[in-house]
């Protein structure tokens, strides 16, 4: 009998009473997998018109660079993304998070409108 390898991402979006950062995005990425998996995360679009909320919001975000985390076999794994406040607010302003399963080559994105 052969077990079936998934993995799933749930996120939550908790506001934060910060002058710096608007809200903080918790990912629980969930091995439901019999081995160890490798996953990557970080993000794959920022969608910021303003040239200087753009910068502002760039130099703020604490995940520029993905991280790649080994989550063991029926266990999960929490991460923690502080998004920046913007200095003038947009319409439309949004970013992508991606959380990638280098083992099976699967990618999930999160789109998370900023506010």
């Amino acid at each position: 009998m052969m077990l079936k390898e998934w993995w799933d991402v749930e996120y939550e979006i908790i506001p934060e009473e910060d002058l710096k950062y608007s809200k903080k995005v918790v990912l629980i990425i969930k091995n439901h997998s019999p081995h160890i998996r490798q996953f990557r995360i970080g993000v794959e679009n920022i969608n910021i018109k303003n040239q200087i909320n753009n910068i502002r919001f760039r130099m703020y975000l604490d995940i520029i660079n993905p991280i790649t985390v080994s989550i063991e076999k029926y266990r999960k794994y929490v991460v923690e993304i502080k998004i920046p406040r913007l200095v003038m607010p947009e319409e439309d302003a949004r970013i992508d998070i991606f959380v990638e399963n280098i083992s099976n080559n699967e990618k999930k994105i999160i789109p998370i409108y900023i506010e």
